[in-house]
């Protein structure tokens, strides 16, 4: 849908794995916001683990083409993305792994549905926009 795709999976939880995510999240919650900015293409990332912690499902809204954005993901955040998954996911073979494409595309599943208000602004287009925003205030404040 114009600039921006999504994508969702959803996977087996590996023994011990959902303890694993949850020791690791505040790390992880903390770091997010670095690795993103090296990235630039995210929109939003969503995880979750259900039946009984036994599953779990994650959904990304990035600008661009699937293996295009995987590949900017693993070259310039694979530490990040191994810490989300390994031992997590029950076979995730790693961020750097070359059979990485084809697991994901075992576990990948499209929405039925994908709206978004936005679908030609890239993230690069929302963050030029809101720093110009930023600026634009600081001005008038300084004028006023």
């Amino acid at each position: 849908m114009g600039k921006r795709a999504e994508i969702c999976g959803v996977g087996q939880v590996a023994p011990g794995g959902a303890a694993r995510l949850r020791e690791r999240l505040p790390r992880l919650q903390a770091q997010i916001s670095h690795h993103e900015r090296r990235l630039g293409l995210t929109h939003d990332f969503r995880l979750f683990l259900f039946d009984g912690d036994t599953r779990l499902w994650f959904g990304f809204t990035y600008d661009g083409e699937f293996c295009t954005w995987l590949a900017d993901l693993c070259d310039k955040s694979p530490g990040w993305l191994d810490s989300l998954f390994d031992g997590v996911w029950e076979g995730f073979p790693g961020a750097t792994s070359p059979f990485l494409n084809a697991f994901l595309r075992q576990h990948l599943i499209g929405a039925e549905l994908f709206f978004t208000a936005f679908p030609e602004a890239s993230r690069h287009d929302i963050d030029k926009a809101l720093r110009g925003r930023e600026a634009l205030g600081v001005l008038l404040d300084a004028i006023s």
